[in-house]
């Protein structure tokens, strides 16, 4: 197991793991922005209200337009034999579609 684990964590899969890990912990500390501030907005002043919902509303969407980047990611990852199914899915959501 070890030898296996070593053989598969050389260059180009170190380097791909760095990136889906740095990807996906921007996506979800988007997310978790967005809904911490959703629901911190409610015990707000008025005065505050509108600007911090202003701003959960923004880091969401900007969250929801890398959605297709995760999905390709975790298909990637999780389930590679079916990526045919995935993918045109996915990259219709990361282009807009």
């Amino acid at each position: 197991m070890i030898v296996d684990w070593v053989k598969n964590s050389q260059g180009q899969n170190i380097a791909r793991r760095l990136i889906a890990l740095v990807i996906t912990t921007v996506w979800l500390m988007m997310y978790l922005v967005s809904a911490g501030l959703d629901v911190a907005v409610v015990w707000m002043d008025e005065s505050l209200r509108g600007q911090v919902s202003q701003s959960a509303l923004a880091i969401g969407q900007r969250a929801d337009s890398m959605t297709g980047a995760m999905m390709l990611i975790l298909a990637f990852y999780f389930a590679a034999p079916h990526m045919d199914k995935i993918v045109g899915a996915a990259l219709g959501k990361f282009g807009g579609k």
